[in-house]
């Protein structure tokens, strides 16, 4: 009778913790290959890997044959792979390598979790992938011009984590970031976790299980027969309850109603509650260990957002700062130069008297100027980035719904801008306003519409200096 009653008890709790183990283990590790992918993505150098696929696509598009490595031999793998030695000069020997070792150090600092990080582009016509970096340094590593079949959905969101089962690399549960130059996608930056990493964590604790019970059974095997059965099968009913209701949505909740099981029978029932509380609390603190994990990633990734923004935003005056402005610039000189059709105007805007209200109130009051014409201009563009680019200027790229009345809002900020003019005072603003927009048959680049717009502003300039006279 004890000895089927201990082996019910066996098969529920392994039963019900190995499904607990298995829904913990693929959501919490699924959760971590994506916040890993995510922070690769916003931190890593998006110029190196369009430098990569610049060089690596091209071969790619010409090449007569496209050998997929689940599917070919090595010798088609080979030849196939010879092409994209002529693509390898300084520019892209550079490119990789700075990829290739930030993607490493990456790869090491979540050695605990990460199999690989790698970064691919989607062939959506041919439907395959093309590996352009890989950390992976063994014979299943891939080369820059590999191709894989397209498993999954790539979106403008990332990939979302899934089970794959490969011949070439095993299973795996793989996840994928987007990684963006302005709102396009270059590559996605990809995160392999073993399924035997998984698998391991549930065996171990499996295991870490049975070893328990088998203690607890045998303990019970040797007192057992001095119990009479109603001492045995009430506690052992609350046993077999908690183990039943054990739910690993809800840890707190679970891990409280199981530690508030008594059972004060003395006997080896007794002890083999306290053997389940010590393996539950024990499951319970490695979920909360990785949890913390989760939180530490996400802190990571929050802490990456914020020092990008300060690495863009004036300090004094909040809008964007001069480092922004060039990223922009070349963002739209690349447009221009490629012949993709584009409309935009640079506004450019220069606070009056900065000097004089310096040497004459102080530079807090010279601040407040700054930052209240940064507002007025702010106030008036609103669908526009707005970028202090030197000590008094300011210039707006104007797109969108104000592209459309550039000419109306630059009159309506004069306006704003030069109301006391013949009264100035510390509490007044003056600025000259310019601007000009963009001529695709006569620019060639933003700086000739912006040197257009600061002449225009200094003729304003003179204007106003001449009224006020």
């Amino acid at each position: 009778m004890i000895g089927i009653l201990a082996a019910v008890i066996l098969a529920i709790a392994i039963s019900y913790y190995s499904i607990m183990v298995s829904k913990l283990s693929k959501k919490t590790y699924s959760n971590i290959a994506s916040d890993i992918a995510e922070s690769t993505a916003q931190v890593i150098n998006v110029e190196n890997i369009k430098t990569l696929r610049t060089k690596i696509e091209p071969v790619v598009n010409s090449s007569e044959t496209h050998p997929l490595a689940e599917k070919s031999n090595d010798e088609e793998i080979s030849a196939y792979l010879v092409q994209f030695e002529a693509v390898k000069d300084e520019e892209f020997n550079a490119a990789f390598t700075n990829t290739k070792e930030f993607l490493t150090a990456f790869a090491v600092t979540n050695s605990e979790f990460v199999d690989c990080i790698y970064i691919q582009y989607v062939d959506f016509e041919r439907n395959f992938v093309v590996y352009l970096c890989d950390t992976d340094n063994t014979e299943t590593g891939c080369s820059p011009g590999l191709l894989d079949p397209l498993h999954g959905e790539y979106t403008s969101k990332g990939y979302e984590p899934q089970v794959i089962k490969t011949e070439r690399y095993g299973s795996l549960i793989i996840a994928g970031a987007p990684i963006m130059d302005g709102e396009n996608v270059v590559a996605y930056a990809m995160v392999d976790i073993q399924m035997e990493l998984v698998r391991g964590h549930q065996a171990s604790s499996i295991i870490r299980l049975t070893i328990y019970l088998v203690v607890t059974l045998f303990l019970l095997g040797i007192g057992g027969v001095f119990w009479a059965s109603v001492w045995m099968i009430r506690p052992l009913q609350k046993l077999t309850e908690a183990t039943k209701e054990y739910d690993s949505d809800k840890p707190k909740e679970t891990h409280d109603a199981f530690q508030k099981i008594e059972i004060n029978t003395r006997d080896e029932i007794a002890d083999l509650a306290e053997s389940l509380k010590m393996m539950e609390n024990d499951v319970y603190e490695r979920f909360n260990d990785l949890l913390e994990t989760n939180r530490q990633l996400i802190a990571s990734k929050e802490e990456t957002k914020k020092m990008e923004v300060l690495a863009n935003q004036d300090g004094l005056t909040g809008v964007k700062n001069k480092v922004s402005y060039n990223s922009e610039v070349a963002r739209i000189n690349e447009m221009i130069k490629n012949g993709e059709y584009t409309n935009f105007a640079v506004v450019m805007i220069d606070l009056n008297y900065l000097k004089d209200t310096n040497d004459t109130y102080g530079h807090d009051t010279g601040d407040i100027a700054l930052i209240k014409l940064a507002e007025l201009i702010c106030d008036t563009f609103k669908f526009s980035p707005v970028y202090r680019v030197g000590g008094d200027e300011f210039v707006v790229i104007s797109r969108s719904k104000d592209y459309l009345r550039v000419d109306k809002l630059v009159e309506e900020l004069k306006r704003k801008a030069n109301k006391k003019t013949d009264d100035r005072d510390k509490e007044s603003v003056s600025a000259a306003v310019g601007f000009s927009t963009y001529n695709p048959q006569i620019d060639k680049s933003v700086d000739d519409v912006f040197k257009r717009a600061d002449k225009a502003m200094y003729e304003h300039k003179r204007q106003l200096k001449n009224n006020n006279n």
